[in-house]
């Protein structure tokens, strides 16, 4: 799980839900450092991990004295980054990357809150990100009657609605499944309608009885705003969006 997380937040380029950093820092070492926080599920709360670094040369590795906390809550430090390895694809060796990210984790207290704050203190040089609703459960629900025939519209609802659609939105669905007969069909992209936390669709021809819907997107994914982001080049936060099921009912 850990190893999973650590490559879902790995730096990438920009996205709509990154936030430019503020370099009012001026010659700060944490200046050009791009942070990106993940988190899952954990059975005593939620699993954070924060990771630090560039994706270029001169890679930033952190010493002993950096200092990184969640809402107040220390981590510890898992890597210190670095120079990056090459990696091996179908047995050929590439470098997708000059530099690794340095990494935090630990495990905090579950529950929403209206900010979460993410800060970084090496030497005299300090930054911090907040983010809204990183805590948050997503979940959805259905905004439309209960009982629906093919052809009505169905109108579900993500939560929190103030997350940012981030990725390929051509690779979402919502899948159909029969609570006896397993999946009865796919409601691709182009007949999707993603407008902030309202996601729509046309009923397809489904067996009449409940029905459950999911909605994913395999390259698309809902990444919480960042307000703040002080101190750093740029600040992501991708929290984890298993939202669940929604059910209603098919009628002929």
């Amino acid at each position: 799980m850990r190893t999973a997380l650590i490559a879902a937040i790995g730096l990438a380029g920009a996205t709509h839900a990154q936030a430019e950093g503020s370099l009012s820092a001026g010659g700060s070492p944490l200046a050009a450092l791009e942070l990106a926080v993940g988190t899952a599920a954990a059975p005593d709360g939620v699993d954070v991990v924060v990771a630090l670094g560039s994706t270029r040369a001169p890679c930033f590795v952190a010493s002993p004295e950096t200092r990184v906390t969640f809402n107040g809550q220390a981590l510890q430090l898992g890597s210190p980054g670095g120079p990056a390895k090459e990696s091996d694809i179908s047995g050929v060796k590439m470098q997708l990357t000059a530099c690794s990210t340095a990494t935090f984790r630990g495990v905090v207290p579950a529950g929403a809150a209206e900010r979460d704050v993410v800060t970084v203190e090496q030497g005299d040089a300090k930054a911090r990100a907040e983010f809204v609703g990183l805590l948050t459960p997503r979940t959805l629900a259905l905004k439309t009657p209960a009982t629906v025939r093919p052809g009505d519209t169905v109108q579900l609802a993500w939560q929190p609605a103030t997350d940012v659609w981030s990725g390929r939105r051509e690779d979402a669905y919502v899948y159909l499944y029969h609570a006896s007969d397993g999946l009865q069909a796919e409601v691709k992209f182009k007949d999707l309608q993603i407008d902030g936390g309202n996601i729509t669709f046309k009923l397809p021809t489904v067996r009449p009885g409940p029905v459950r819907a999911e909605f994913k997107g395999t390259y698309l994914e809902a990444r919480s705003p960042v307000p703040v982001c002080d101190g750093l080049k740029a600040c992501t936060a991708s929290p984890h969006t298993s939202a669940g099921f929604v059910e209603f009912t098919a009628q002929p």
